[in-house]
């Protein structure tokens, strides 16, 4: 039977979680300081102009946390996914969160 471990320590990557806790904020601050009553379709392009930075930003997480996963008979896992479709799988995801409720 196969074991899988993982070999990753959060110092390695704490500060990529952090700047995207800050890319989040973007939309919040915007409506809370500049234009309370911000349109809806402002609120909605201000939370999705972050996402290509916040997507690349996660893959690389993606990309780190598979690499760090190692089997008990020697091999290492490894995500080979790229950032376009990952940026598209995000973007629906969004609008399907968004759509849905």
């Amino acid at each position: 039977m196969t074991e899988a471990s993982f070999k990753g320590r959060a110092g390695e990557i704490w500060g990529y979680f952090i700047i995207t806790m800050l890319l989040g904020f973007i939309p919040q601050f915007y409506i809370w300081f500049i234009n309370p009553a911000a349109p809806l379709i402002v609120t909605v392009g201000l939370s999705i102009s972050p996402m290509p930075i916040s997507t690349a930003i996660c893959l690389k997480l993606v990309h780190w946390f598979f690499s760090k996963i190692k089997l008990n008979n020697g091999t290492t896992l490894n995500f080979i996914g790229s950032y376009g479709p990952f940026l598209g799988w995000a973007l629906l995801t969004f609008l399907s969160i968004h759509t849905i409720t």
